[in-house]
């Protein structure tokens, strides 16, 4: 997972699937391989990683949490859209 906390993985994940890549800020990979560089970013976000894991696992304890208490929630559904950049 390393490779992807690099500044070419963080660059990577921003223009893949883009059809013109000037149509992208430099700047917004930048400044998220800027917090991924601080002391301890990186070893952050592989424990992220690592306990997404779990998820699974928890989804009936979310379900009955929301069966029972229905929050208030706003839900947003869409299919992606390919601009022309």
């Amino acid at each position: 997972m390393l490779p992807f906390l690099s500044l070419e993985g963080t660059r990577f994940q921003y223009l893949a699937g883009t059809r013109d890549e000037a149509c992208i800020d430099p700047a917004a990979w930048l400044y998220d391989q800027l917090f991924l560089d601080r002391p301890g970013g990186k070893e952050i976000q592989l424990d992220i990683i690592y306990d997404s894991r779990t998820n699974v696992a928890l989804y009936p304890a979310f379900l009955a949490y929301f069966r029972a208490h229905q929050p208030a929630a706003l839900i947003l559904w869409t299919r992606m859209i390919r601009s022309s950049c």
